[in-house]
């Protein structure tokens, strides 16, 4: 009975040490989460509405899966509202909440804590901050963060930024660009496509909505800075606005991208204006394999892929459309498993309407952008849990690391983190075929070469005459055809004629071969003969004239 007491009591008491230790360390740091969004009062923005109340909600599942983690957790947001900002207009406001986050990270006297303090000698730990930034911003805004970030040492998560010059690490140390799509990444798709069919001019329309916010804008700026790299393509800019999406107005942007080039990239955040505009180009008679369209992948909610397939199941794809869709490469990002996040999704709209009063309407609720958010919230705290006995001396660059080459299974799909800390964004290219009314994946970007390559077991369908077609714009192939023509005829004539004079040439040779003119010069007579009768000596005197000196009795 002793012995069963005394081993009870020696339970209790490692069961006292672990939560005394557990709370010292948990008590040695405090973690404090900065969250960082400028915009608002768009549901398919990256807004704080949208993007704040995925993080909320990701937040609130990490609190029921680590407990030990939120006992000494703090969350900042800096929320600044404003519709359609420009990315300018972001940074300017980040760099405010830039400046209020290095004042909290001061002493009430003014002097700035150092990043990292080194445990005291009796072991007892002095409490430090360790904190980390999460942002939706744009390019510009990110870089700015990411300056910040390398000088105050912070880590910071960028849900929505793949641009590549976040992968610059020197500059960069501290910066995750975990966006769930990278433009990046687009731009050398449609630049590998572009090569790979020998395509050397294409049509870039970027829809100039303002009420589209800063996708269309990273997207087509990431796709300027690879063709500049590349300097094996040029791209023509057709101006483009869908505020007025008239049937006039974009049968006025078809035709001016008909006088540069076949082949059109199309770049808007609504699928509908795709669809629209491939109406318009089939009623233009562009659906003939001459043409060539490519759509890329920026919608904050379902993409263009994914809204065609719902119309040809549901059998309300229009036949005009359905017809020019083969001519038409759309490109995609990794499949999303909607049906295993449904119920998050749902959460994300309930808490953007309870907390912030914007309503996020049932069609937009499958937003890859929300969705991003939501994952690399759980994933930073996923990090922080993992990490939570080291943050005390473990810095900024030394948590970031902590993310390489790693692959985080989450319900909807795979995060996977490259050598450098950047979320791996793959890029698909499917081909419709209106045959079984689905869409087939036929190229794939390889990461490493930047090329594309076939996917096996499918087969590329094009129904012109040609593929690739050629790149030159329509007219200009007319217009060559006609010089062709004309080219043909007018040499067929010349040779006509030479042939003409050559024979004549010919004939007047054999004609004066033939008829030889004779001088007969008999004694002290000279007549004119055609033969040379009898015998005597025959002298040529040039010009087919010979003179023909008469012997008489003499042998020829």
């Amino acid at each position: 009975m002793f012995r069963g007491a005394k081993m009870s009591a020696v339970i209790f008491l490692l069961f006292c040490w672990n939560i005394l230790c557990e709370a010292v360390v948990i008590r040695a740091v405090h973690i404090h989460v900065v969250i960082i969004i400028a915009g608002s009062g768009n549901p398919k923005s990256t807004g704080y509405e949208p993007m704040g109340s995925a993080y909320d909600v990701a937040l609130d599942r990490a609190r029921t899966r680590y407990p030990g983690l939120f006992r000494n957790l703090s969350v900042t947001r800096h929320f600044v509202a404003g519709s359609n900002l420009t990315c300018e207009e972001a940074a300017a406001e980040t760099t405010i909440a830039l400046g209020q986050l290095l004042l909290n990270r001061m002493d009430p006297d003014g002097i700035e804590r150092p990043p990292s303090e080194p445990a005291v000698p009796n072991g007892v730990r002095r409490e430090r901050e360790f904190q980390v930034v999460l942002s939706p911003g744009c390019g510009l805004q990110e870089t700015t963060l990411g300056d910040f970030a390398r000088e105050e040492d912070i880590a910071v998560i960028a849900s929505a930024t793949s641009l590549a010059l976040l992968n610059d690490k020197r500059r960069f140390p501290t910066v995750l660009p975990f966006s769930g799509g990278s433009f990046n990444n687009v731009a050398l798709a449609v630049v590998a496509m572009l090569q790979r069919f020998g395509w050397r001019t294409f049509n870039l329309v970027c829809d100039s909505n303002p009420g589209t916010g800063v996708m269309v804008e990273a997207a087509c700026g990431a796709l300027r800075q690879v063709i500049a790299s590349a300097r094996t393509v040029n791209t023509v800019p057709v101006l483009f606005n869908s505020v007025a999406n008239s049937t006039e107005r974009i049968t006025s942007m078809l035709r001016e991208c008909d006088n540069h080039s076949s082949v059109t990239v199309l770049a808007s955040v609504d699928p509908r204006v795709y669809i629209a505009i491939l109406e318009t180009a089939f009623q233009m008679g562009m659906a003939d394999g001459d043409h060539a369209f490519i759509v890329l992948p920026l919608s904050g909610n379902a993409q263009f892929k994914e809204i065609v397939s719902d119309l040809a199941v549901q059998k309300q794809l229009s036949r005009s459309v359905k017809a020019i869709l083969p001519f038409t490469f759309a490109l995609a990002f990794d499949f999303i498993n909607w049906t295993a996040v449904s119920r998050d999704m749902e959460q994300i709209a309930e808490r953007s309407q309870a907390a912030y009063n914007l309503t996020i309407p049932p069609e937009l609720r499958q937003s890859p952008l929300m969705l991003t958010g939501f994952e690399t919230a759980s994933v930073l705290c996923q990090m922080l849990h993992e990490n939570l006995e080291h943050l005390w001396n473990m810095s900024g660059v030394g948590f970031a690391k902590q993310f390489y080459n790693r692959v985080f299974p989450l319900p909807s799909r795979d995060l996977a983190v490259n050598a450098i800390g950047g979320r791996i964004s793959q890029v698909y290219t499917h081909q419709f075929d209106n045959q079984t009314d689905t869409f087939q994946t036929v190229l794939l970007l390889n990461l490493e070469t930047k090329n594309l390559s076939a996917v096996n077991g499918t087969v590329m369908r094009w129904y012109g005459s040609v593929f690739p077609p050629s790149d030159q714009p329509p007219r200009f192939r007319q217009g060559v055809g006609r010089l062709t023509v004309i080219a043909v005829a007018a040499t067929t004539a010349i040779a006509v004629v030479l042939l003409a004079a050559f024979a004549l040439f010919g004939w007047r040779i054999y004609r004066s071969e033939a008829d030889i003119s004779f001088w007969l010069l008999d004694g002290e007579s000279l007549r004119s003969s055609r033969r040379p009768p009898g015998t005597g000596n025959l002298s040529w005197i040039g010009s087919g004239t010979y003179i023909f000196t008469y012997i008489p009795g003499g042998r020829p």
